[in-house]
């Protein structure tokens, strides 16, 4: 079967001039012409006209190619590597484990460019960024909430990132709205980049900035009907936990409005540790990880009054220094310290801008309506703890809880630690 191009030329239905031919064999079959194509007219054929009509058979013996584009780069063809070289390259499995694990792994980066230079020479940036960090299969929502009070660092609004499947968030406090690009490479950098982000039409979510973060972590950009709310999984997120805030500042009293900021940052770093009932009891940390979380770092209600050990202090000061708890100290140390206000009691919070906060890795909780350090008497078995009027800080289960009821019944306001 062959085509000819302009050899033989016939007309169109219509009687334009021009159509393409297939010659098979000696026999010619004339295309129609429409201007655009070349086609035949087709219908199904009976049984009479089977047993009278010639049978041609054009379609092609030969393996179908498709065109490609040609390039004039000098582009390295996509190198096929086999079984037996993965293999080697992952340390002689057998080849039924060297199989399965192809099918269940991805092999994006085929040639490097220290492969394909002709000489060596160092690179500066990364590579390949959208394998470096780790990937969410989850689609990810994200808004900006704002309030009506600047905070004590000078917050006025945050951006919350929620994701749909596994119902992890994370909140990101920000001073001006346009910081939003910056805070959604922060999440990827820190816990993944998902499949998908969506957002409302604001403009900080739709700009070049946050278009190049999902370029360069090859992230599907989405976007949600105007003025449908409901449409934005991050919507109903961010009212859960600004009622959450609320909740914990009225039943913190003695905390300033001011430090919302802190009970935002609290508040989030204990939800991925609570249990959800979509999510079958487990927690959101657990389905994007899969380890199941250890709360042990919670030692201390948010605001609690606590004594922290002051390394700085010289001799013969007393190294244990009041304070307020605010928030764990993500990435530091052991995973055991603590953001601490230092104060003696409430009439000495910090009300002025930007107060001075440590972090400290040697806490623990102490009675509010006391500012003077504890003092410590060793027996044979144990040691006693007893405040500035001798009277012993730590009792038996039963003493601990009347003395707790004596406390707040001098102090209904104040927080106290069982």
């Amino acid at each position: 079967m062959s085509v000819e191009d302009v050899a033989n030329r016939h007309s169109t239905r219509d009687g334009r001039s021009g159509g393409q031919c297939l010659q098979i064999g000696t026999e010619t079959l004339p295309l129609h012409f429409d201007g655009w194509k070349c086609f035949f007219d087709i219908r199904k054929s009976t049984q009479e006209e089977l047993k009278y009509l010639p049978v041609f058979k054009i379609t092609s013996p030969l393996p179908y190619k498709p065109q490609s584009s040609l390039s004039t780069r000098r582009l390295k063809d996509k190198i096929e590597v086999g079984v037996e070289e993965w293999r080697k390259r992952l340390g002689y499995p057998t080849f039924e484990t060297t199989k399965a694990t192809l099918a269940v792994t991805t092999q994006m980066v085929s040639v490097l460019q220290a492969e394909s230079r002709e000489y060596l020479r160092d690179y500066y940036k990364t590579r390949v960024w959208c394998l470096r960090p780790m990937r969410i299969d989850d689609v990810m929502y994200s808004d900006t909430f704002f309030s009506s009070i600047k905070s004590i660092r000078n917050f006025s609004c945050f951006q919350l990132f929620a994701f749909k499947t596994t119902k992890f968030t994370k909140v990101m406090l920000m001073s001006r709205k346009s910081q939003a690009p910056e805070k959604y490479e922060d999440v990827i950098r820190h816990y993944g980049a998902p499949n998908k982000t969506v957002t409302d039409n604001a403009k900080e979510c739709m700009g070049i900035r946050w278009t190049t973060v999902n370029r360069k972590y090859c992230i599907e950009t989405g976007l949600t009907v105007p003025h449908h709310q409901h449409q934005n999984f991050a919507e109903g997120e961010g009212g859960n936990m600004k009622y959450r805030v609320l909740k914990l500042l009225h039943n913190t009293p003695h905390a300033p409005i001011s430090y919302w900021c802190y009970a935002l940052e609290f508040l989030d770093q204990v939800g991925c540790y609570l249990s959800k009932s979509n999510l079958d009891g487990r927690t959101s940390s657990e389905k994007l990880s899969g380890q199941t979380p250890d709360i042990s770092i919670f030692r201390f209600a948010w605001f609690q009054a606590v004594w922290y050990y002051n390394p700085s202090l010289y001799f013969p000061s007393d190294k244990m220094e009041p304070g307020f708890f605010l928030k764990l100290a993500e990435n530091t140390g052991d995973g055991f310290a603590y953001v601490v206000l230092p104060a003696k009691d409430i009439k000495h919070i910090h009300r002025r801008r930007n107060p001075v906060t440590l972090v400290r890795c040697v806490v623990r909780p102490r009675d509010l309506t006391s500012s003077c350090v504890p003092r410590c008497i060793k027996e044979f078995d144990s040691f006693k703890f007893l405040n500035e009027n001798g009277e012993e800080l730590f009792y038996t289960r039963t003493e601990c809880i009347l003395s707790y009821i004596r406390c707040r019944r001098r102090c209904p306001n104040s927080l106290f630690w069982l």
